[in-house]
């Protein structure tokens, strides 16, 4: 675990990684049938990288297929929040969903 210049504590590409394949594990879903992932998206050229490449070999675990989830992020298009941090992504993917399911297409959105 690394801590942040704001002090609060970071998960490092390794723990990541373990995270999402804890999740993956419990949830019993394999990411070949995910279609679309949100990511925290930092928006440095440092934590993007490090957040792709853990959710990449997590995902390799289960399967060889590539190209096959879009990505998405607010985060980097609007900067940090300290206040409501949830509010931007919970609101994004409603609305992708609307759009989704109404027009049944995925809205490029990075």
């Amino acid at each position: 675990m690394v801590t942040g210049k704001s002090g609060i504590p970071l998960l490092g590409g390794q723990g990541q990684q373990d995270v999402i394949e804890q999740a993956l594990d419990r949830a019993g879903v394999d990411p070949a049938n995910i279609g679309y992932l949100e990511a925290h998206g930092t928006g440095t050229v440092l934590g993007d990288p490090i957040e792709l490449r853990s959710v990449s070999t997590a995902w390799q675990q289960y399967t060889q297929e590539s190209g096959y989830c879009a990505i998405g992020s607010v985060k980097g298009n609007i900067g940090h929040l300290d206040t409501l941090p949830g509010l931007p992504v919970s609101s994004k993917r409603l609305w992708l969903s609307i759009i989704t399911v109404s027009r049944q297409v995925l809205i490029a959105a990075l």
